[in-house]
C-alpha cells in the first residue's frame, strides 16, 4: 500500500494516537528545477559582470530573487495539506496552512471512493489510454464530504489498494 501511496503524492505517519495523510504535489519538482536553473544562470551572469565589469545592479537582483525564492519554498512548505487523524479525540483533523477545521467520527456517514471518467490520450506504448479521477470521501451525516486521497488512476476499476484504504479508514473510524 505505500508504493500506491507514493505513486500518487501521499504519505501516512503513524503515531501513538495518531495518522497523518500528508499530500505532496508531483509537479513541485519541475517549478523548482526551473527556478534553480534561472536562479544559478543569475549567479554566473552576476559574477561575470561584478568580477570584469565591477557592474553590482544584477548580482542585488540575484540576491533579492534567491531570497524571494527561499521564502517561496518555505511558504510552500507550509501550505501542505495536512489530515490528522485523531484517535484519543476520535475526530478528523484538517490542516492547510493556518486553517483548521475538525470533524468527530460520530458524525461519519460512510466512506466511499468515487470515479470520474476525464478522458484519453494517444499512446502506441500503452495497453489503456483513458484516465480516471478517483477520490475516497468520508461521508459524514450532515452532508459534509472530506475528500482523505485524491488521485488520477489508468484503470477502469478500483485497485485493490484504493479497496484497502477504504477497508482501513472505515475500522478507524468504527473503533
Amino acid at each position: 500500500m505505500n508504493e500506491f501511496l507514493d505513486k500518487h503524492g501521499y504519505r501516512i505517519f503513524e503515531g501513538d494516537s495518531f495518522f497523518m495523510i500528508r499530500h505532496k504535489s508531483g509537479t513541485a519538482g519541475c517549478v523548482h528545477l526551473i527556478f534553480g536553473s534561472i536562479i544559478f544562470a543569475l549567479i554566473l551572469i552576476s559574477f561575470f559582470l561584478f568580477y570584469f565589469m565591477n557592474i553590482m545592479a544584477v548580482g542585488i537582483f540575484t540576491v533579492l530573487a534567491l531570497i524571494l525564492y527561499l521564502l517561496e519554498l518555505g511558504r510552500r512548505q507550509r501550505d501542505v495539506r495536512k489530515l490528522l487523524i485523531d484517535m484519543d479525540k476520535r475526530r478528523f483533523q484538517l490542516r492547510h496552512g493556518k486553517k483548521e477545521s475538525n470533524y468527530s467520527f460520530e458524525g461519519v456517514f460512510s466512506v466511499v471512493s468515487t470515479t470520474e471518467h476525464i478522458g484519453g490520450y494517444a499512446s502506441s506504448d500503452r495497453d489503456t489510454t483513458e484516465e480516471y479521477k478517483r477520490e475516497i470521501n468520508v461521508l459524514f451525516k450532515d452532508g459534509f464530504v472530506l475528500t482523505v486521497f485524491s488521485y488520477i488512476s489508468d484503470y477502469k476499476s478500483d485497485e485493490l489498494e484504493a479497496k484497502d484504504l477504504i477497508d482501513w479508514l472505515e475500522n478507524l473510524v468504527e473503533t
